[in-house]
Order: C-alpha cells, then sequence, then structure tokens
C-alpha cells in the first residue's frame, strides 16, 4: 500500500477526490491514513465535506424546484 508522508500537492483536491469517491483505491487508503494523523490535512477534509454537502444539497433543491441552471 501506498503511504503518504507529508500533504499531497493539492489537499483540496485530494479531499475533494476522496469524499466523492473518485480516487483509485489505493490512493484512497494512503490518503485516510495521512489525513487522520494530520492536523492540516483533517482540517480540509472537514471544510470539503461540509462544501461537498452544501453544493448536493443545493443540486437537490435545484432539481426538486423543476428549475433549470443556466451558467452565464
Amino acid at each position: 500500500m501506498q503511504k503518504l508522508d507529508r500533504c499531497p500537492a493539492d489537499p483540496e483536491a485530494t479531499a475533494e477526490a476522496y469524499l466523492l469517491d473518485s480516487l483509485p483505491r489505493n490512493e484512497a487508503r494512503a490518503f485516510e491514513e495521512h489525513y487522520i494523523t494530520c492536523p492540516r490535512c483533517a482540517a480540509i477534509m472537514r471544510q470539503t465535506a461540509e462544501y461537498v454537502v452544501a453544493v448536493k444539497r443545493a443540486a437537490r433543491r435545484l432539481r426538486d424546484s423543476g428549475k433549470q441552471f443556466r451558467f452565464g
């Protein structure tokens, strides 16, 4: 198994990919083992988890309202 000795190059993107279950299994496990012992990455995980939940909630509300979202 891959082990992270330091924070990933982009911990926010790694946390988001982890929370969205889009990291390869070995990278997910390595990040799990790292962030539980790293205060910086643990804080990023908490913040990113809150963000992911908020975005999913907003998307669900928009979908349930029947409105369409348009960029621009």
